[in-house]
């Protein structure tokens, strides 16, 4: 299937990262640049997610891992805006 939190798309066929697309819209609406930062992870449900939200590691289908969005908020921002 299709996810477009990681960019598979055509039926896992092709992988176009959805950050730069949206970050080049934002920037052509705005006049002005902006950074897109991603922290979803494959296959993982919503409900494990928010339990994850502190987690310094999640492990998601693929293996890859990340941190917890509370974790992120709170280590890499500030941010002007999250989706």
């Amino acid at each position: 299937g299709d996810s477009l939190t990681a960019g598979f798309c055509r039926g896992g066929r092709e992988f176009v990262p959805y950050p730069r697309t949206l970050a080049e819209r934002i920037s052509s609406l705005c006049s002005a640049s902006c950074e897109v930062l991603v922290c979803g992870l494959t296959g993982m449900r919503a409900d494990t997610m928010a339990d994850g939200l502190a987690s310094q590691e999640l492990v998601d289908m693929m293996g890859y891992k990340g941190k917890g969005l509370g974790r992120i908020l709170d280590e890499s921002g500030p941010f002007d805006a999250v989706l």
